[in-house]
This record gives structure tokens, C-alpha cells and sequence, in this order.
């Protein structure tokens, strides 16, 4: 597997950790019970800066090159980039209303929260069962070479110990590696965490 695509493998891996941790969140808040803020703000704030800024331009890179190569098997993942475009929109106003209500939670915030943590693993599924390995597929290994030197080479911050913002999303992590339902399904069939 091109080391590209094992690095968005992981961050998906990663993604979907921590809206499992996210989901647990909201279940806390839906109960009437006061979250951890940290965990719900490091989420949003992670979201916020390594996908937009690293992970979502490899994937467009990857999909202009299938488009070049064979438009119909690039034609059902057109709408990725504007899935990414619509995902930071709605962080950054999640974002922003967290700010806000972190004293006092409201039913249409929990709406916010659930909708963004289902659209993200929506998302996150479609491009691990369909676009992913449509690319790994079709593209070859002078395409992974090219899109490898012009791919952002930004390191994810939940694996750089010396980036202090996600050190408490990093230490919650430790419940939640290998728990049901966090890993992504690789194409043989095996679960990751």
C-alpha cells in the first residue's frame, strides 16, 4: 500500500477514535450531565486544523489524479471536495457555538454534535469503502510518487507528543483503543484501531 494511503488510512482510524469519544460526550450531555469540555473542545479544535490543512488536500490531490485517469471510476467521489468545503463549515460554527454554551448546553446544540460526528463517520466510510481503494486500485506507482512529493507533509498532531494542544485527547484515546465499533474495516476485512 503507497505510504500516502496509509497515512489517510490512519487518520481515519484516528477520526473515527476520537467521534467515539465525541458520541460519548454527547451521551454525557444528552443525560444532564456536565461533559468533559476539553475532550468536546479538542475534538472540534483537531477537525478544525489537521483534516483542513493536511489530510482533506491529499485526498483532493488523489482525486484530481483518478479524475485525469478514469472519470467514471472517479465520478461517485466528485462530491468529496465539497463534503470537505461543508465539513469545515459546520466546525467552524460548531466551533464557535461550543464557546458559547460550554456553561449551559441546549437540545439544538446535541442536534449540532450528533449531526457533525454522523456526517464525519459518513464520510470517513466513504472514502475507506469506496474512493480509497478505487485509487489504490486504478493509480500506479509513478501517480503515487508524484502526489507523494506534492502532498502537504504537515505531521497529525495526535502523533507529535511535542504539540501540547491534543495532549488530553491523547491521554483519552487509552479507553477507547480497541473498543467496539472504533475501528475502521480495512478492504480484507480486518478491523484496525
Amino acid at each position: 500500500m503507497p505510504k500516502l494511503l496509509r497515512r489517510l488510512h490512519q487518520d481515519h482510524v484516528n477520526g473515527l477514535r476520537l467521534l467515539a469519544m465525541l458520541d460519548h460526550q454527547i451521551e454525557i450531555i444528552g443525560a444532564g450531565r456536565r461533559p468533559d469540555w476539553d475532550i468536546v473542545q479538542g475534538v472540534i479544535q483537531y477537525f478544525l486544523t489537521y483534516p483542513s490543512h493536511a489530510h482533506h488536500p491529499c485526498e483532493d490531490l488523489i482525486l484530481g489524479r483518478l479524475r485525469a485517469k478514469n472519470l467514471a471510476a472517479a465520478e461517485p467521489f466528485l462530491g468529496l471536495e465539497s463534503d470537505h468545503r461543508q465539513l469545515f463549515d459546520t466546525l467552524q460554527h460548531m466551533a464557535s457555538v461550543t464557546e458559547r454554551l460550554m456553561p449551559v448546553v441546549r437540545a439544538n446544540y446535541l442536534d449540532l454534535l450528533r449531526g457533525f460526528s454522523a456526517g464525519q463517520r459518513e464520510h470517513i466510510h466513504l472514502e475507506e469503502g469506496g474512493f480509497l481503494p478505487a485509487a489504490q486500485r486504478l493509480l500506479d506507482a509513478r501517480d503515487w510518487q508524484q502526489l507523494e512529493r506534492i502532498a502537504p507533509e504537515i505531521i497529525d498532531p495526535l502523533s507529535d507528543a511535542a504539540d501540547h494542544r491534543f495532549q488530553t485527547l491523547r491521554r483519552a484515546f487509552a479507553p477507547w483503543d480497541g473498543a467496539a465499533g472504533n475501528a475502521v474495516e480495512t478492504r480484507e476485512g480486518s478491523s484496525r484501531a
